[in-house]
């Protein structure tokens, strides 16, 4: 039975010319030389892009924790060029591709590509994307990241980024010009005095009125050391300016405090009348060793005795290597924890003697929002009874994910390549998402609540919704001068300063 409705013209071959124009099917199979040129160019593109496709899904085989069959792979990158180029998907692909060999799912993907081409409903970057993320619709948290947008995530893990130095959002009351949210100190644009709240008129006059925030961000990229030039007006001004600026390194900061002051440094009081000390951990990446030492002996100067180490919302900017070493820093002694990765034996981390803030009383604050590394962190603090953790159950997302580049330069595939687990070899993840093929941003499945995973807090401390959104919307905002000096109700910190206080008061009376 064909594949398609209409007979297969190949019949001696199990592949989707009967659906195909014959021509672009036919290029698969051309041997030697061939007077077309043109038809002799797309058949090295239909071969290469199969090549690709397949080198695509050898990279999940060999590195993903949990990976689909090559032919569930294959299958979806077929129904996404289809879909893509307008052309019915048959029936009995699914069924017949099983049958297929490595080398009939090279032909099948090349007259799918052709035909696809064909078409001519888009660019062959478009029909490359699509069959690319079709393909990771079956990969657990698969998700492909195009070139451009690679090199930006590479230079933010090695936090080399270049550019300019500002987070951009909407403005509620003018939604036409994209607003600066916040300004990273040191950056360029920093230096150029733009303020949180500024709108973007325009982008070297180019206006930016009506144009998607994902453009002007495109607009305002460029090499380092290349000018630009912006015209700004604040939001609750008149006034336009004009900020000429140099194109730069930007350093992120993975450690912040209560608030920043006017040289740049953070105040990390919660109370200036009590010696403890408040730390956000905003990320985990390359700098967070360094900036935790830096931190730790300003603390001690300004003679703090406890701190609060906030892990709500922690997201990652390397790879696992830097929260073993932030754990290792924060403990003496003890195991840390375990990795496991495909085909391999699980790895254990020890922690070596001697370690920062030693004898501090010291408390974590965890929720729903921290997950990945600050899970696995705050699992190893909890497990050697270094801090106490205040909050709510973390995520159970602990895996590690690698962007693994592709080969012919198109970008990279993000994928999980290990597991997080507890020194004792408990697990992590929450059960249902070794599972989870809807994408790294949807939400697990609903789990026995009593089931072990994630991390459970010490102290079960919860945040309604209206704190919850109230104490987000602060610390997004807390850099615009027209933002609260004060942070909105947060239960978890006052049960974390009431547990420290106490501890303070019981080693005074020592």
């Amino acid at each position: 039975m064909p594949l398609f409705s209409r007979p297969c013209r190949l019949s001696s071959r199990i592949l989707l010319a009967a659906a195909l124009p014959l021509a672009a099917a036919a290029l698969c199979h051309a041997e030697g030389n061939s007077a077309d040129e043109p038809a002799q160019q797309r058949a090295m593109d239909g071969d290469a892009f199969a090549r690709r496709a397949l080198a695509a899904t050898d990279l999940v085989l060999e590195q993903h924790i949990d990976p689909p069959t090559r032919q569930e792979m294959v299958l979806r990158t077929a129904q996404a060029l289809l879909a893509k180029s307008n052309q019915p998907i048959p029936h009995e692909l699914s069924r017949r591709l099983s049958d297929l060999s490595p080398d009939g799912l090279r032909q099948l993907l090349c007259e799918v590509w052709n035909a696809a081409r064909a078409s001519g409903n888009a660019s062959d970057e478009e029909f490359e994307a699509a069959a690319l993320e079709g393909m990771l619709a079956t990969v657990p948290a698969g998700q492909f990241v195009p070139a451009r947008a690679h090199r930006v995530e590479e230079q933010v893990r090695a936090n080399r980024y270049v550019g300019i130095g500002i987070a951009l959002g909407i403005d509620d009351a003018d939604k036409r010009h994209p607003m600066i949210m916040s300004v990273f100190p040191r950056g360029p644009a920093r230096l150029a005095d733009a303020k949180p709240g500024d709108l973007i008129l325009d982008v070297d006059g180019v206006s930016t009125g009506g144009v998607r925030l994902d453009k002007v961000i495109e607009m305002l990229r460029g090499d380092e050391g290349t000018p630009v030039t912006l015209l700004v007006r604040h939001s609750k001004s008149e006034e336009t300016r004009t900020l000429a600026m140099t194109r730069g390194p930007v350093p992120f900061e993975s450690l912040v405090g209560v608030r920043r002051l006017a040289d740049d440094t953070w105040d990390f009081h919660v109370n200036d009348s009590e010696p403890i000390a408040y730390v956000r951990m905003e990320m985990i990446g390359i700098s967070t060793l360094h900036e935790l030492r830096q931190v730790a002996r300003t603390l001690e100067t300004q003679g703090f005795r406890a701190m609060v180490l906030d892990l709500r919302g922690s997201g990652v900017q390397g790879g696992f290597e830097y929260p073993v070493l932030v754990a290792d820093e924060l403990l003496d002694d003890g195991v840390i924890g375990r990795l496991r990765q495909p085909g391999r034996e699980a790895t254990v981390y020890r922690a070596r003697p001697d370690s920062l803030l030693k004898g501090w009383p010291l408390v974590v604050l965890v929720s729903p929002y921290t997950r990945g590394e600050a899970e696995f962190l705050a699992a190893a603090l909890q497990d050697n009874h270094r801090a106490i953790l205040v909050g709510e159950r973390t995520a159970g997302d602990a895996y590690v994910r690698t962007a693994v580049e592709l080969s012919d330069g198109m970008g990279a595939i993000v994928l999980r390549t290990g597991v997080m687990e507890r020194g004792d070899g408990r697990a992590l993840v929450r059960p249902g998402r070794a599972d989870d093929r809807r994408g790294p941003d949807a939400a697990a499945p609903p789990a026995d609540p009593r089931a072990d995973w994630g991390v459970q807090p010490d102290e079960a401390v919860a945040m309604d919704r209206e704190q919850l959104t109230a104490w987000y919307r602060w610390r997004r905002e807390r850099d615009r001068a027209e933002a609260a000096s004060t942070a909105p109700a947060d239960p978890p910190l006052d049960k974390a300063l009431e547990l420290l206080r106490t501890r303070l008061s019981d080693s005074r009376g020592m």
